[in-house]
């Protein structure tokens, strides 16, 4: 059942309530951490009209207007990559691409090495800016959540774009930027599937999130020598289980990936034996998980 969100201001109890509770159990986290869970109970803000910006030569696919690498309203740079030549007709499956802690699109598109293969599957995808800022500000937090938000709207203006098949990804921050516009019920695109590496959201924090409206297909990658968070992506995907009532989450071994049994929706664990900054290479791995979904 679709979860019905209260108006934003309502919710400013739950900011105080949870707030010095995953503040003082999560020292090494930033402060930002706290708004996660105001966020789950507002759904009366309205994403912001998008700037459209000068035409970059981007190739037209069929008769789609293709939109320009361009900014959002509140200066939000995104970066859209389309196949010359589409494996299939539209609409098109989107896959977005939110990028680390101080990232860009350029950054992550050379980074996640995610063109490509997204490509030649015939999605079209879209690389968007890191430019969150802490804050303890709850209208700030959701202004900002409610910005990146507006990318696929976007995008999706132009028609060509399936809005029952857009698909989040990203790593560290961008992980959390996916994670939060699934979990969140505040008017934004619902998400087909989500798939997630170096999780920053542990327990702790997540059990002060509602779970998604909808049963959320998860793809997470836990990076087992993650020296900035060690057990948030196992954490994490204990969470995304719980939520879809799943028998048995996945525990795979290392360098290894397994679904978990008896969920509602999918839920695939990866563990690989890299650090925190490294890339998992997984790329059609991902790119499988959402054409499933």
């Amino acid at each position: 059942m679709k979860a019905t969100g209260l108006p934003c201001q309502s919710a400013l109890p739950t900011l105080n309530r949870f707030a010095s509770v995953i503040l003082y159990a999560m020292p090494k986290s930033l402060p930002w951490v706290a708004l996660l869970a105001l966020t789950g109970a507002c759904s009366d803000r309205v994403p912001p009209e998008t700037h459209h910006g000068d035409d970059t030569g981007e190739p037209e696919v069929e008769d789609c207007p293709v939109p320009e690498a361009t900014e959002t309203a509140a200066g939000t740079a995104f970066t859209l990559r389309t196949p010359a030549v589409p494996a299939h007709e539209a609409p098109w499956p989107l896959m977005v691409v939110h990028s680390p802690r101080g990232g860009n699109p350029a950054l992550t598109e050379e980074w996640s090495g995610l063109t490509e293969p997204a490509l030649e599957a015939g999605f079209w995808v879209v690389y968007v800016d890191d430019v969150f800022e802490p804050t303890l500000d709850p209208d700030l937090f959701l202004e900002q959540m409610t910005d990146l938000a507006s990318v696929p709207e976007r995008v999706a203006e132009t028609g060509c774009v399936d809005p029952d098949r857009i698909y989040l990804t990203g790593h560290s921050m961008g992980a959390h930027h996916a994670m939060v516009l699934a979990m969140v019920d505040a008017g934004w695109p619902r998400p087909a599937a989500v798939a997630v590496s170096g999780v920053p959201l542990g327990s702790e924090i997540l059990a002060a999130f509602p779970c998604p409206p909808e049963p959320t297909p998860m793809f997470l990658v836990h990076h087992k020598n993650d020296e900035q968070f060690p057990t948030e992506g196992l954490e994490a995907a204990e969470f995304w289980g719980s939520c879809l009532g799943c028998d048995s989450v996945a525990n795979p071994a290392t360098d290894s990936c397994l679904e978990s049994v008896g969920c509602e929706a999918e839920l695939s664990v990866c563990e690989l034996p890299i650090g925190h900054t490294e890339w998992s290479g997984l790329h059609a791995e991902i790119v499988a998980f959402f054409e499933r979904h």
